[in-house]
């Protein structure tokens, strides 16, 4: 019993992120390419969302690390929660984040992407410290296989978008779909 234990808990921690509790970087590339394979057999659509944290590295440099792992793992609770069961969170890296979409076009995504953006706007993270930090999101999303065709591609396009998102809009609603 303690084996499966031991089992179960080392293979949990080889998928999860330490700091925001969702899925880890290499998970998310195990996922992805599963759930592209499913889309192409059942002739269905996927999304990507990719997330960055704007403000961000504020709170590390006025309140430390700590506190930053703190917000990470805030926001990881706040995308679990709103996401959906077959919907996949993961961080990417540092204060980025992915939602894999199974089954859901762009207007779908956009909607969700931008009730997520003002789930972060609206959070005040680090309260229970007197802080009472505020951050705000860039989002980019893409769509297999109608704007992105491989994997690569339909990563590409959501980074993309997310970096004019940040450059133009510092969190303003998501741009129309094939801008």
């Amino acid at each position: 019993i303690e084996n499966i234990k031991l089992y179960q808990q080392t293979k949990e921690t080889s998928i999860l992120d330490d700091v925001s509790s969702l899925f880890n970087f290499r998970y998310f590339h195990q996922a992805l390419e599963r759930e592209l394979k499913l889309v192409t057999r059942h002739k269905s659509r996927l999304s990507l969302l990719f997330i960055d944290l704007d403000k961000f590295k504020q709170i590390n440099d006025n309140h430390g690390h700590l506190r930053g792992s703190r917000v990470l793992r805030e926001v990881g609770f706040l995308l679990r929660a709103a996401i959906r069961e077959t919907d996949i969170a993961a961080r990417y890296g540092g204060d980025e984040f992915v939602v894999i979409l199974p089954d859901t076009d762009y207007p779908q995504a956009k909607r969700l992407g931008e009730r997520i953006r003002q789930l972060i706007l609206r959070t005040t993270y680090l309260k229970e410290e007197g802080i009472n930090a505020r951050i705000g999101a860039s989002i980019g999303l893409s769509t297999f296989p109608t704007e992105a065709p491989t994997k690569e591609e339909l990563i590409h396009l959501a980074d993309e978008r997310m970096y004019r998102d940040k450059a133009e809009n510092r969190g303003t609603p998501i741009p129309p779909e094939g801008t």
